[in-house]
């Protein structure tokens, strides 16, 4: 025998007791080495009555409670482990921009959150309201394989003739005003992405190749509205890895409760994305952005069965 043991570090008990949990153990019970007022040990026999210990019945009831304890402190540490997984899970805001500004141009402004800076025409002011024109305004990005990505934009008081506004995943940036930098062709060409017209004639949801925006162009209702309050998602499953990233298209008005998906999933025709952001088209539109999005979900078939499990390991230790 050593003459003394050295302490654990601060935590280190718990820590042990977690990790046997998480490996199965139904209870984890702590034995200090030293002398006991109730129990003595013999080298052969083992554990042997004291002169002073309780009735072998309080024992027991004593060990009974015990255990009781530790399977409802197990099955609330397994329930906070769900929690916390579900949570860590969950949306993750990569760009957010409220248009909070004045009214000076968009270009070089940095986003609410996230650290994108915008490249933008002079068609698009920081307040949300626009310069009618044709162009761009978009942020740099790259999306990773095995993420669902989603992108959102709310438009209020939209109004005018055929012109646009839009909302996409593209490839390139561009500053000038001009046709060749509103997801079409040019500088900035649309990948997946979407556009309302100012008098509900035909909003259009497209896939882009590598040299056109408007390879694959479908028509979409707009809700019951002709024009005015739209709030546009677009989303991009990329969990399917490279030749198979899907986009899936949605719309809503600002009282609906939930988003109308109006274009159904589909592969994309070109994978080469490096930014995302807004569009518009022609000087004969006008409306006002008051905000834009770019955010991370976790797949629902992953975060289904991730909760199943633990739920069901829960359930398990109760019993």
């Amino acid at each position: 025998w050593a003459s003394y043991n050295p302490a654990p570090l601060k935590g280190m008990v718990r820590l042990w007791s977690l990790e046997a949990i998480a490996h199965g153990a139904e209870t984890v019970v702590w034995v200090a080495a030293e002398c006991a007022p109730v129990r003595d040990q013999s080298p052969r026999s083992g554990p042997k009555e004291h002169p002073k210990s309780p009735p072998q019945k309080q024992i027991s009831s004593n060990l009974n409670s015990s255990h009781k304890f530790m399977k409802t402190k197990q099955s609330t540490i397994l329930a906070a482990a769900l929690t916390i997984t579900i949570s860590s899970t969950s949306a993750t805001t990569i760009f957010s921009h409220d248009f909070n500004g004045d009214s000076s141009d968009l270009n070089g402004a940095t986003t609410d959150l996230g650290s994108g800076t915008w490249a933008s025409s002079t068609v698009f002011n920081q307040d949300g309201s626009i310069d009618p024109n044709s162009g761009s305004a978009t942020l740099a990005f790259t999306p990773s394989s095995g993420t669902v990505y989603r992108l959102d934009v709310s438009l209020r008081e939209v109004s005018g003739n055929g012109n646009w506004f839009a909302l996409g995943f593209g490839a390139g940036q561009s500053t000038a005003t001009g046709s060749g930098n509103r997801f079409i062709n040019g500088q900035l060409i649309g990948k997946s992405w979407m556009l309302f017209r100012g008098n509900g004639d035909g909003h259009q949801a497209f896939r882009g190749s590598a040299t056109s925006g408007t390879e694959n162009g479908s028509s979409w209702s707009a809700l019951g509205t002709v024009t005015g309050d739209i709030d546009l998602r677009i989303e991009l499953d990329t969990s399917g890895g490279a030749t198979n990233w899907a986009t899936t298209w949605l719309a809503k008005l600002p009282a609906d409760a939930s988003y109308t998906e109006v274009r159904s999933t589909e592969i994309l025709l070109d994978e080469t994305i490096n930014s995302v952001g807004l569009a518009l088209a022609g000087n004969t539109v006008d409306g006002t952005v008051t905000s834009f999005s770019l955010t991370t979900i976790p797949e629902p078939s992953s975060l289904t069965l991730l909760a199943l499990s633990a739920l069901g390991l829960v359930n398990r230790r109760r019993k």
